[in-house]
């Protein structure tokens, strides 16, 4: 046996499903009326289990359309709540034709006893309704008529104009289903109209409380719905006192009850009945008076009618609270993150303003001091060869420390250059051969490669990739002297190239077994005059790895290390494999 469960609510599907399964029942489940529908008539099942808020179609909607059916309408069908457990929604869901209306938490076995009793009595309900012609099935769920009803044409009548009418109402519930589940502009201007036309009110003022002000929402008179038609104060209609008590209020005389309230002159009104809607919390927040010039009769079915209408308007009252408090949210969030992106980018420009004063600061600095450096090498080599022999000892090691500081000073500048150099000018990029840039770069340093006695291995994979030959170069050169020099006194440089790819990029690593960076210090190596050592021990300047930092933004990559002291250090470039032809320092 299928049973199809329709709820919004997960967590109360995987309640049901798990009971019913325990059963050996096959469970079906759907969130709303609406895809409800559509599977049952693909499949129609043995038995629905519904919920009555839910977003689409809701319970009642469902119910009505199950019911207008022809080939679903004898499968039984069962309300399962725990919100709505009121007499008055009892009796308006049987009204739809519902067969039962049970209300949670119920007890397990009762629960499992209502559905077999309704499956059971499903099937032979089926087997008898095969036989029927089409017109006597609809009658089946048609309201029962007294014997004396049936027996003159008065009575037929009646019973004919009783099912019209409440046929008129259950349209009227399903279109306010439909509304809710519409745009919500027009929704208070709806349920006015609905509850006018369906009781045949004249006047229906839907109305909001907000602190001690009453402001009407829509207004329906006569058949014409007014929005936002005012406000007035609270206190002096009859509202507050359903606001006060929670509950249905009826009057009649009302205008002379409340003679300040001009609404209820402006509609002459007289009867007057005003029922809640309720927030979460269980406070009012809105008000629905039917006016009219004569006093007011509700059955009962009237007043579980207007009930749930108040409980509708409730909820929709909150639904486009959230609405707006989610709606304002996003302002918010879209409000700050513009300025974030402002601020952001006003930054970027900053930065990249002062990136390039620093930078051509830096190219005048070090191209001016070129200038007195040679005035200094030069006076001192001057000095050394004219009276070196009449220095003592003292004299001639201050003379060699003046030489060995102008050596390494031009070094620094040199490399400097080479580093501001980078950023001034934009780069025209093409194919680039990385074993002729590694074969070039080892021709350049043959000297310092025979004299460390390095080996140099280098893949027959190496790409050929998008870029500028001479920045890449200078990277190469500088990650291979880098592997060359910091090693252990005394052992072989041994240095691997090689490279590997993805989709969208190339890795270009070069290996070397030196003496290793602890990784604390593997992301500050590649700023501007970081070192790790003292220039005794490994002289330098600083500033190579930071060219070859550099070297690999220009072309849209990133650099980075991996390496255990002791245990050399595998440096890796990556460079996309499609770069804009020109670019400049980001």
């Amino acid at each position: 046996m299928k049973v199809l469960i329709v709820d919004s609510v997960q967590e109360n599907r995987n309640t049901l499903r798990t009971l019913l399964q325990s059963q050996r029942y096959e469970a079906i489940e759907s969130s709303n009326g609406s895809e409800a529908l559509d599977i049952a008539q693909v499949s129609p099942p043995d038995l629905v289990v519904c919920a009555l808020h839910m977003p689409e179609m809701d319970g009642f909607a469902l119910c009505r359309a199950w019911r207008d059916d022809d080939d679903l309408n004898s499968i039984p069908f069962v309300f399962c709540t725990s919100t709505y457990t009121q007499e008055s929604h009892r009796e308006f869901g049987m009204a739809l034709g519902a067969d039962r209306f049970l209300c949670m938490p119920m007890d397990d076995s009762a629960f499992l006893l209502e559905i077999r009793q309704l499956i059971d009595r499903g099937e032979v309900s089926r087997l008898s309704l095969e036989s029927q012609p089409l017109e006597e099935r609809r009658d089946c769920r048609r309201p029962e008529t007294s014997p004396a009803e049936g027996h003159d044409s008065s009575g037929r009548l009646n019973v004919e104009q009783e099912i019209e009418r409440r046929t008129i109402r259950l349209q009227k519930v399903s279109e306010l289903s439909m509304t809710l589940a519409g745009d919500p502009l027009d929704v208070f201007e709806k349920i006015a109209q609905i509850i006018g036309e369906l009781l045949e009110i004249p006047v229906v003022c839907l109305s909001q409380i907000d602190g001690d002000t009453l402001s009407f929402l829509s207004v329906y008179v006569n058949g014409e719905v007014t929005s936002n038609a005012g406000s007035c104060s609270l206190e002096i209609t009859p509202c507050a006192t359903v606001q006060q008590d929670k509950e249905m209020k009826i009057y009649e005389d009302v205008a002379k009850m409340f003679p300040k309230a001009s609404f209820l002159k402006t509609h002459n009104a007289c009867g007057y009945c005003g029922f809640p809607s309720l927030d979460n919390n269980g406070n009012v927040i809105a008000v629905t008076c039917l006016l009219s010039d004569a006093p007011q009769v509700f059955s009962e079915e009237d007043k579980g009618l207007l009930t749930i209408f108040g409980q509708r308007i409730g909820m929709e009252l909150e639904r486009q609270k959230e609405l707006n408090k989610r709606k304002a949210a996003e302002v918010a969030l879209q409000k700050a993150h513009d300025e974030l992106e402002d601020r952001v980018e006003r930054r970027t420009a900053e930065l990249q303003e002062s990136n390039e004063e620093l930078e051509a600061f830096a190219y005048s600095v070090s191209h001016d001091l070129r200038a007195p450096l040679r005035a200094i090498e030069g006076f001192a080599e001057a000095l050394k060869e004219d009276y070196e022999s009449t220095l003592d000892d003292v004299a001639q090691g201050y003379l060699k420390h003046i030489t060995g500081g102008a050596v390494r000073m031009g070094q620094l500048i040199n490399d400097l250059l080479e580093h501001a150099k980078l950023g001034r000018n934009m780069l025209a990029f093409g194919p680039v051969s990385m074993p002729g840039v590694v074969d070039h770069v080892q021709s350049l340093l043959a000297h310092q490669i025979q004299y460390s006695k390095a080996t140099i291995h280098v893949d027959e994979n190496l790409p050929t990739v998008e870029g500028h030959r001479g920045t890449l170069e200078l990277l190469m050169q500088n990650l291979l002297q880098n592997a060359m020099k910091f090693v252990e006194y005394g052992r072989q440089p041994k240095i691997a190239v090689s490279a590997v790819s993805d989709d969208k990029t190339w890795q270009i690593c070069v290996r070397d077994n030196g003496i290793g960076i602890a990784e604390r210090f593997q992301n500050s190596i590649f700023d501007i005059f970081q070192r790790l050592h003292t220039d005794d021990a490994y002289p330098g300047t600083g500033i190579g790895l930071a060219i070859v930092k550099k070297a690999a933004l220009l072309h849209g990559g990133e650099v980075w290390v991996e390496s255990k002291e002791g245990e050399g250090s595998a440096f890796w470039v990556k460079l996309p494999k499609k770069v804009t032809k020109r670019v400049s320092m980001p």
